[in-house]
């Protein structure tokens, strides 16, 4: 009971961050993390949060019998085991996570293909006479190893 903990990132913008932090402290202690990122739709903040999950433990302090609970140091410590859940639905900086995932080799990446678009927009925003809006992309995503066009 209480082994696995999860949290949902429903996108990479503030209420994704707000989100992942929210749950994320006092879900990293348990032997195992699932992350959400299903219907994610994009946003920036993905190496941020990525970051935190990339950090391993590199000690642990260990309190006098009776007196305390041991305690990973640094605080805050991903486990060695984790689960990503993608979807059709995952877009944009949301297939990110997948790729991230896989690799730098933080656990196993369970779901459908992604929308299979990284696009970054937003530098070049048009507003339309009708009260419409152009959305240019202006940014390339580059991986090595994998180019342009990321689709997990």
């Amino acid at each position: 009971k209480g082994r696995v903990g999860y949290v949902h990132v429903p996108d990479t913008c503030e209420l994704g961050f707000a989100e992942f932090y929210r749950y994320y402290g006092r879900e990293c202690d348990r032997q195992g993390l699932i992350v959400d990122v299903r219907c994610n739709g994009g946003g920036y903040a993905t190496e941020l949060l990525l970051k935190q999950l990339r950090n391993m433990p590199m000690a642990w302090n260990v309190s006098r019998p009776g007196r305390g609970r041991v305690q990973v140091s640094p605080d805050l410590c991903a486990p060695q085991t984790m689960v990503l859940l993608i979807d059709e639905n995952t877009a944009s900086d949301g297939e990110c996570w997948a790729e991230a995932f896989k690799r730098f080799g933080m656990g196993k990446v369970v779901g459908v293909r992604t929308w299979g678009g990284v696009v970054s927009v937003g530098g070049a925003d048009l507003e339309l006479i009708d009260g419409g809006e152009l959305s240019i992309p202006h940014q390339h995503y580059l991986v090595p190893d994998l180019g342009y066009g990321l689709e997990n």
